[in-house]
């Protein structure tokens, strides 16, 4: 008979039913570097009010004796401030076995203190630099490495770092992704022991913010989707799940707090005043990317070749996709409104005017109301171009002077050549002299947008509206950019 086999398998922890005795947090001893204020003091009465006793450090606050005294105050616990460096190792050795002998144990660890980098890589003064460092990274890494002992001689401990979105984001540089891998490092190094975690927030309305210009603000709540810093208190829940038997399988996590931030495509976009610029040359850079969400460029010969986004900036997320809807209007009428409002928006970007001859490639929905559209304008001719002879014809009856259907290219022409070819026969056969005036490109087609490009006269608008599929040769579709445009 086959001997039974003998599992790996740790066993599971001790745990109540109920979730509210899973949060509760008597008999646990806290230390909170940064306690006296903004994130840290919050934390501190969120783990008091659950019942935790609580070590709060501070480095120089005035006020810290006072606020350990308000929190033992209205929670019934014990609180006490320490005055601790972080950046000195000696100084965290001390006061964690002053904690020790005051309150007999250390169950949970937050290393919370830091300050901000408030300059670039290159402007940012050596000394600065180093004070950061120390602070935010060694500062966190040396109460991990003090309270890790502890933790591994009783056999249990929680440690919890506060990191920073920044840590995910292309930021000016920060220590933060430094901290949220070292949590992950530890986690696996002391999961016989104890759970390391870390909470990376996003904008907090705290002092260390206070003194950050209006217009440096502004630039924040425009790159959260939320529209807004945080209240501290809202990263109460957060610590407290980490701190509390409700998180005993959870160790190597960050949990991000930041209203939204990093779940934009890009961390850095530009701001909302200002165009995106890409210059064409660039583009063959991106040999799988799309043309961002609509684009306009004027081509005056001896100006300029870069494209414009006129969305002012490039889609973050699905949701800049989207176009809103007043509270006023059903789903379904706004979905009878959205593509007029697209068609609007196309024209007013390409500065449609009275006696401008316009062509605009498609004639689907957006296309249609585009040359509607132009004409309300008082567009003097209006050509649509689609490869569909039924929209085609109904486009000459819906808005469009004209049509054109462009015929199928020969095998022995390359979609280049082709797409040259087609844009001198438009030129032709509608009197269009050097080209028209503005060209609406509502299709997203690579072949579309390359005629669109070789179309345009100099000194004249091209928008680029339709997305579509993926351009798959960018560099082809640089090529015919500077060819038409530089």
């Amino acid at each position: 008979m086959a001997a039974a086999q003998k599992s790996i398998r740790s066993p599971n922890p001790t745990l109540p039913d109920s979730v509210f005795k899973m949060f509760d947090m008597h008999g646990k001893v806290v230390i909170i570097t940064g306690g006296s204020g903004g994130i840290g003091y919050e934390v501190g009465r969120a783990l008091a009010e659950a019942g935790a006793d609580i070590a709060l450090w501070y480095n120089s606050s005035g006020q810290a004796d006072d606020r350990a005294a308000t929190i033992a105050k209205d929670f019934g616990v014990k609180c006490k401030a320490y005055k601790c460096s972080v950046q000195n190792f000696n100084e965290v050795e001390a006061a964690t076995q002053a904690v020790v002998a005051d309150f007999g144990r250390l169950d949970v660890m937050i290393a919370n203190a830091g300050i901000p980098s408030k300059a670039g890589g290159l402007d940012d003064r050596l000394e600065d630099w180093h004070r950061v460092v120390d602070i935010d990274f060694s500062g966190a890494y040396y109460c991990a490495r003090v309270a890790g002992e502890i933790f591994r001689k009783q056999g249990s401990g929680n440690m919890i770092f506060t990191a920073s979105m920044s840590g995910h984001a292309a930021n000016v540089p920060q220590q933060q992704a430094g901290v949220i891998h070292l949590a992950k490092s530890l986690a696996v190094e002391w999961a016989g022991f104890a759970r390391v975690n870390s909470v990376s927030p996003g904008y907090i309305d705290t002092p260390i913010s206070g003194d950050c210009p209006f217009e440096m603000k502004e630039e924040w709540y425009s790159l959260t989707p939320m529209k807004r810093d945080a209240d501290p208190r809202e990263l109460k829940g957060v610590y407290l799940y980490l701190a509390s038997d409700a998180s005993t399988y959870t160790t190597g996590s960050d949990i991000v707090v930041d209203g939204g931030y990093t779940c934009r495509k890009t961390q850095t976009p530009p701001s909302s005043s200002r165009p995106l610029r890409m210059s064409p040359s660039k583009i063959d850079q991106f040999p799988r990317s799309r043309i961002p969400g609509m684009c306009a460029f004027r081509s005056p010969k001896q100006v300029s070749a870069d494209l414009t986004c006129i969305t002012g900036k490039e889609a973050e997320s699905a949701s800049d996709f989207c176009y809103p809807i007043p509270d006023h209007m059903n789903m379904e009428e706004g979905a009878m409104v959205e593509p007029v409002a697209v068609a609007c928006q196309i024209t007013k970007v390409g500065n449609v005017r009275a006696n401008q001859k316009i062509v605009v490639f498609g004639c689907g929905p957006i296309g249609l109301l585009c040359q509607a559209v132009s004409k309300a304008y008082g567009a003097k001719k209006v050509i649509g171009v689609d490869i569909s002879k039924s929209r085609a014809e109904f486009a000459k009856t819906f808005g469009a002077d004209d049509v054109f259907v462009p015929p199928p290219p020969p095998a022995d022409v390359s979609p280049e050549e082709w797409s040259e070819k087609l844009a001198k026969i438009i030129k032709e056969q509608f009197d269009l002299g050097e080209g028209p005036d503005v060209v609406l490109e509502a299709t997203g087609a690579q072949p579309c947008i390359q005629t669109g490009i070789h179309l345009t006269k100099k000194g004249g608008t091209y928008v680029q509206a339709g997305m579509g599929r993926e351009v798959s040769s960018a560099r082809q579709l640089t090529g015919v950019m500077e060819l038409e445009l530089c």
